[in-house]
């Protein structure tokens, strides 16, 4: 990169822009050749920002719901239902102390077995479902673990929950957005393979909101073996074939569903306490549910900066600049009544 070239600024800079003009403020990007450290003005006062960590959450509560376990530990506590699970750390990571000792890899097959397969292998403290598997039998799950070691020192292996993928996102304890993802299919047409029918389809979504579909994803690989298939097996005409039925996030190429609207009181109470038990004014909660008003509705994960980058992308910018604004106007609110005088522009 030259001195005077820069990348393409980051998608959310996009929204952040716009809602910010709405409501008086304007942008500076402090880091001109990538775009992720921005700084907020407004009034006299401003707010810096990076990427979509936005400066709602308080540092303790952001820490806390940037590891799985330790979020999982709190709502636990609190009696609000979440998967059965155990963590294992890499050894040799900590200088002063070994947690391997206590609970390593070599402990992960007894406990997987315990548990009954299939189980759920992911990071600790990742997201955007990176190396998140089902793994089906102890075949599987030493390379599965390896995975995850190579990105994060401390793996998670957990019961599967059945029912819907649901994710929501609110703003002291106001619904901001819900949405359902869906199961990622493709449809034969007696001529073409898996792997072209996947290319053309990527080809397609690309086009609405450049989501990533590899066909060398684990979880295609898993779904195409569990029907018999594999990436050069041609489908009849008219054939459905299930490419994702698991790890259904956004950004490896799952659609979604509003349904924000029809988000009822049974859901709601569930996750205000969630959010007060983990002290977020702001959070995307990632649940499994029969459907959006079931109150026993399990909790997978909580996200102290949800991004909405994917939802922008899928053709929802209105609604997700109309969110932005709201959240803008929060952020400095909360800057005004936490500070006395400083941060003036």
């Amino acid at each position: 990169m030259t001195e005077h070239e820069k990348l393409p600024g980051p998608v959310f800079l996009e929204y952040l822009e716009k809602a910010a003009s709405d409501v008086g403020a304007r942008t500076e990007r402090l880091d001109e050749e990538f775009g992720y450290l921005v700084r907020l003005h407004r009034n006299g006062r401003f707010l810096n920002i990076c990427g979509e960590a936005l400066s709602l959450n308080s540092a303790s509560a952001s820490r806390i719901v940037r590891d799985k376990w330790y979020t999982l530990k709190i709502l636990r506590r609190a009696g609000i239902p979440v998967p059965e699970g155990e963590i294992f750390f890499r050894g040799g990571y900590y200088r002063t102390m070994d947690f391997s000792r206590l609970r390593g890899k070599k402990d992960a097959p007894g406990y997987a077995a315990k548990l009954g397969y299939p189980v759920v292998v992911k990071p600790n403290s990742m997201s955007h479902g990176r190396e998140v598997r089902l793994v089906r039998n102890a075949a599987g799950l030493d390379e599965a673990i390896q995975a995850v070691f190579n990105v994060d020192h401390i793996v998670m292996i957990q019961k599967p929950v059945p029912g819907d993928d649901v994710r929501v996102i609110l703003l002291d304890g106001t619904l901001l957005l819900a949405y359902r993802r869906k199961i990622l299919k493709i449809t034969g047409n007696g001529i073409a393979t898996v792997r072209e029918l996947i290319a053309s389809f990527h080809g397609a979504e690309k086009e609405k909101g450049n989501r990533k579909i590899d066909p060398r994803d684990h979880e295609i690989e898993t779904a195409l073996a569990a029907q018999g298939l594999d990436l050069m097996s041609i489908p009849g005409n008219g054939e459905t074939v299930v490419i994702r039925s698991f790890n259904l996030n956004l950004a490896t190429g799952t659609d979604a569903e509003d349904i924000t609207a029809a988000t009822g009181p049974g859901l709601l109470p569930l996750c205000r306490e969630i959010c007060r038990e983990l002290n977020l004014h702001y959070a995307g909660i990632d649940l499994k549910c029969g459907g959006p008003d079931l109150p026993e509705a399990v909790v997978l994960e909580v996200n102290g900066s949800p991004s909405l980058k994917h939802w922008y992308l899928s053709g929802r910018q209105e609604q997700v600049v109309g969110i932005y604004r709201l959240l803008i106007e929060r952020m400095f609110q909360l800057h005004d009544r936490n500070t006395s005088g400083r941060g003036k522009a």
